[in-house]
């Protein structure tokens, strides 16, 4: 029996183990469901946070100026009215876990990128004919003039033909999942082995 490795331990909690480890390892809808979760919350922080670990880039400042006449300013980058930021959702069954968007401007938010405009006409809405005041019109006193109205408030109406033009927007990375955020996965995953 020279060479021969005898073995006496009995070897049935293990078996038992194993045997729990496998039966677990066809159901991992908890897993999934707990990782998708943690996914979720990684991308309300980036939200949140306006970017991690570094700061999304500022908003131009045209950007700016257009979201403080409609209101909208000051606020968090890429939430106006919260549309992106709520649309994240999750999924999971025995096989995966996702959390995503079917937003269509998300990828090129998160990516960045470059979009084209085609050139379109543009409707310009006039006001009420006037006639100009001493020195407060370049056409002189007397003559009429039209001022710009807002489209409630105009007259009419004259179609004139717009610029075609195209826009820069930067990497804001969404689908960041931080350190933090991976440890959590790998804490869940231990913590779900645990419980086999």
């Amino acid at each position: 029996m020279d060479g021969m490795i005898k073995v006496s331990d009995n070897f049935d909690e293990g078996a038992r183990l194993f045997d729990r480890i496998a039966r677990k390892a066809g159901n991992t809808v908890g897993l999934m469901k707990a990782i998708a979760g943690i996914m979720h919350h990684e991308v309300e922080e980036n939200f949140a946070n306006e970017g991690r670990p570094n700061k999304w880039k500022p908003l131009a400042q045209s950007t700016i100026r257009a979201r403080r006449k409609k209101g909208n300013w000051p606020g968090k980058i890429l939430q106006v009215r919260g549309r992106l930021a709520t649309s994240f959702q999750t999924d999971y069954d025995n096989n995966k876990a996702v959390c995503g968007t079917n937003v269509i401007y998300a990828a090129i938010q998160h990516f960045g990128g470059t979009t084209k405009h085609a050139a379109r006409m543009r409707i310009l809405h006039f006001g009420d004919t006037h006639a100009a005041r001493m020195g407060k019109d370049r056409y002189g006193p007397g003559r009429a003039t039209r001022s710009f109205a807002k489209p409630g408030k105009a007259t009419f109406g004259m179609k004139v033909p717009g610029h075609a033009y195209s826009a820069t927007i930067p990497a804001r990375p969404i689908l960041y999942i931080s350190q933090g955020g991976l440890q959590k996965m790998l804490d869940a995953g231990k913590a779900w082995l645990r419980s086999a």
